[in-house]
């Protein structure tokens, strides 16, 4: 019995959708092998961007501190990691290692940063208020121009008076959180604080830019004005008021960003190498995506007699 028309077509359409299911196979499999390259390859360029950033980050950190600043930020925030505030004891001998002179002149240390003087009337209210000219100073120096960096740092020093005595006895003093004096210094460093918080500041895209929480460092620490250092015009008590009572904010641009190491960047920059490349295999060239493609060998014509 004859087969049917009918019988004839499944079977020829069966055979035409296995070969075309094969050859799709081996198009998919050949575009796969293209598509996880040019994958690796996004993932190298994605890498190198992270390393050269990370790099111009701590190039520009070096640049922007003196190493003893550098030292004695990194330091204290090492201490003082798991507390919001840090207080004196913890800062006293910090200082004096980073000190050149190792004579705690914090003062002389930081004069070189960025930083606005605040003070406060006996009764811990800003003098001139929030729109005041000491809060003026205080915006300019948040403000980002130039650009914040992943390792810029507010730090609010909330000065007081240190306890009675004189010379490295004052210095070394221990700090009490229950001493009121203390209190009332994280107090006044809590009201500069949520000014930095109120700031709003607008870029050249229009965007807004807000001081975040995790910028802040608060230290309450006693300092004063030692015998050879000099305070500038703005830096210098207004009548009514003293160094004990002001609370100094310093824009710090070389902050180990947190959660950062140097090992890290080691293994971000070890992935932006270039994988090596083998050489083609004869009668092989590599194709658009790198991969080999076979040549057409041509037949050599025999040697005429």
């Amino acid at each position: 019995m004859r087969p049917s028309i009918t019988s004839w077509h499944r079977r020829a359409v069966r055979g035409l959708s296995a070969s075309l299911l094969l050859g799709s196979l081996s198009i998919s499999g050949c575009y796969a092998e293209e598509l996880a390259e040019l994958r690796e390859k996004v993932e190298r360029l994605q890498a190198c961007n992270s390393c050269a950033q990370n790099q111009l980050t701590q190039g520009l950190a070096l640049a922007l501190c003196s190493p003893p600043v550098r030292q004695l930020i990194d330091d204290v925030t090492a201490v003082c990691r798991r507390e919001d505030i840090c207080l004196d004891q913890k800062i006293s001998t910090l200082v004096g290692d980073a000190d050149p002179t190792h004579t705690g002149r914090f003062i002389t240390l930081m004069r070189q940063q960025r930083h606005a003087v605040l003070f406060f009337a006996p009764n811990d209210t800003l003098i001139g208020g929030p729109q005041g000219l000491y809060a003026k100073r205080m915006q300019r120096v948040a403000l980002p121009q130039p650009p914040w960096l992943p390792t810029t740092r507010f730090l609010v020093v909330s000065n007081l008076k240190p306890p009675l005595g004189s010379g490295a006895a004052v210095d070394n003093a221990r700090l009490s959180t229950t001493d009121p004096a203390v209190a009332r210094a994280e107090r006044r460093g809590q009201q500069v604080i949520e000014l930095l918080l109120d700031y709003a500041f607008t870029n050249n895209q229009g965007q807004t830019q807000k001081v975040d929480r995790r910028q802040i460092l608060h230290w309450v620490y006693a300092f004063t004005k030692k015998k050879d250092e000099t305070l500038l015009y703005e830096e210098q008590p207004v009548p009514g008021t003293e160094l004990s009572q002001s609370v100094w904010v310093f824009r710090i641009d070389c902050a180990t960003p947190e959660g950062s190491s140097p090992d890290a960047v080691a293994n971000t920059c070890s992935q932006c190498s270039a994988p090596a490349v083998s050489s083609p295999a004869p009668n092989q060239s590599l194709g658009p995506a790198g991969a080999p493609t076979l040549q057409s060998v041509a037949p050599q014509s025999a040697p005429t007699p």
